[in-house]
């Protein structure tokens, strides 16, 4: 906690950090991040008080999630649930489903919202998927009905990268590795 923050007091680009007195916050919130029970709540913790500065390229990342993260660049089988999900207009969509995955034979399609766990955890509060850990997640499909499913992790492949853009012209692109 006490790096990040000092990082980001000594190398922030806005000396004014956005108009937020971060240093002030930093300590404010000390406390209850160094208390965080686990990895991925302590990060949680971090980013929250990043999130203040409303800079995108400022954030923490855990070391378990740096280590996915050179994994999927490697091509390496990574245990996951099988869909990937990114946040639109407050909502965090099913933007992808891995077709081989457990969220594939559970029925889970892209568009579909995810709520997060059973047990009330939001989806930032999901730890990472464990191969062979069951986690029941809960999900609202393009009907609007709620869905609680129990999903087996599984190593999987990465599926292939890929990047859709609609430039200001109205030309778009679609590219695709692999």
């Amino acid at each position: 906690y006490d790096d990040v923050v000092a990082r980001v007091l000594r190398n922030f680009r806005d000396p004014d950090f956005g108009g937020v007195d971060f240093a002030t916050e930093a300590r404010a919130r000390r406390a209850n991040a160094i208390a965080a029970p686990d990895e991925l709540a302590l990060y949680d913790r971090l980013n929250r008080l990043l999130g203040l500065l409303d800079d995108s390229h400022s954030v923490a990342t855990s070391p378990a999630d740096t280590a996915r993260l050179q994994a999927y660049r490697e091509n390496q089988p990574l245990a996951s649930h099988g869909f990937q999900s990114l946040g639109m207009g407050g909502e965090l969509l099913v933007t992808r489903v891995h077709p081989k995955g457990p969220a594939a034979r559970a029925g889970v399609r892209p568009g579909w919202q995810w709520l997060g766990a059973a047990d009330g955890r939001e989806p930032g509060q999901v730890p990472a998927a464990t191969e062979g850990a069951t986690d029941t997640l809960l999900f609202r499909d393009s009907a609007g009905q709620r869905r609680t499913l129990a999903l087996t992790a599984a190593a999987l492949p990465p599926l292939a990268r890929h990047e859709a853009l609609q430039m200001e012209d109205g030309v778009g692109y679609v590219w695709f590795e692999r």
